[in-house]
Parts: structure tokens; sequence; C-alpha cells
């Protein structure tokens, strides 16, 4: 066997290794990327029945006229894991964050032409939905809009809070606020088809 058929050999080894263990990554990727969705799913359907549960004693409550100590401390234990089930599902969803994965999905949760301003909106109206005390159900579309904003921006250390209460007042400063807060490059990009 010639030299040149070695070498070729000893290439062709090497490319479907290097194609091998990509593929392997990728489903590996894939995977990981559905299990997070699936604890998030957990998380969703937690909350939901702690909401249930305390639209059940707020009922009880309102039809016996009357509220025992017990209650208060069963509403405010069940808030409790309200919130902690949202900062698990904000948290699950930041660990979903590559380029390609928001590429993937995102035509199929919202319209790609969507500005950054419609996304914090997003953001806000999802905010005020969940922390609405008559109703706190975080619907499936939330989920969504959730993992949009959390894909489409790469997070620095800061608060978002502060933003949405800009945008609350009217106060535009916000805008140019963000620009020198988030890279905006991925999004651009994306809306640009490259």
């Amino acid at each position: 066997m010639s030299k040149e058929k070695i070498i070729r050999l000893i290439i062709g080894a090497i490319v479907i290794i290097l194609f091998y263990n990509l593929l392997t990554l990728y489903q590996f990727k894939q995977t990981l990327t559905q299990h997070v969705m699936d604890e998030i799913k957990e998380y969703t359907l937690e909350i939901n029945e702690l909401v249930n549960e305390n639209s059940s004693l707020i009922a009880r409550i309102i039809k016996n006229k009357e509220i025992k100590y017990d209650d208060l401390n069963y509403l405010y234990q069940n808030e409790d894991e309200i919130n902690d089930s949202f900062i698990k599902i904000l948290k699950k969803l930041k660990t979903i964050k590559s380029y390609d994965y928001l590429k993937k999905h995102i035509r199929g949760l919202h319209n790609p032409l969507m500005t950054t301003k419609d996304i914090l909106y997003s953001y806000r109206d999802v905010k005020k939905r969940f922390n609405d005390k008559d109703k706190i159900i975080l619907e499936k579309e939330d989920i969504k809009t959730l993992e949009v904003i959390l894909n489409a921006y790469k997070f620095r250390n800061v608060n978002l809070d502060k933003i949405v209460k800009k945008i609350d007042n009217k106060d535009e400063s916000w805008v140019k606020e963000l620009e020198q807060i988030f890279l905006f490059n991925m999004w651009t990009n994306y809306n640009k088809g490259v």
C-alpha cells in the first residue's frame, strides 16, 4: 500500500471521528435542552397547583366570611413556593441561551421581527401578570415569552426591574440605557438573516 493511500485512510478516519464527535455533542445538547424544558414544565405545573390551592382557600374564606390564622400561614407559604418555582424557571431558562437554540425555536415562539422594545414590554407584561395578586397564573405563552427574552439577550449584572420601572413611568431614557447594557448583535444579525 502506497504512502498516499495510507495518508488518505488516516485523514478519512480522522474526519469520520470528528464528525461522529460533533454529532454526539449535538445530540447531547438537544437532550440537555429537552431535559431543561421538561423541568420547566414541572415547575409550571407546581405553580398552577399552588395557585389553584390558594384560589380554593380564598373561595372558602369568602364563603364562610371568616379567616383563620392557619389560613393566612397557608396562603403565605403557597405564595413563597410560587415565587421559588418562578425563580427556578428563570434560572433554568438562562441555561438555554445559545444562538443556535434561539435561531431554531424563535419562529415557533414569536414573530422573529420583534424589536427589543417589544421583548421588554413582553417581559413587563409577564411580570405584571405574575405579580397580580388576584390571579397569579403563569400561562404557556408566558413561558414562551420568558424563553425568548432570556435567549435574545446576553445577560450581564443588571437589574431589569429598574428598566421596567422606567417604562412604567414613561421615562424614555431606558432605551439608551438598554443599548449600553445589552449586546444586541445576536438579535440584530438574526433579524437581518445573517
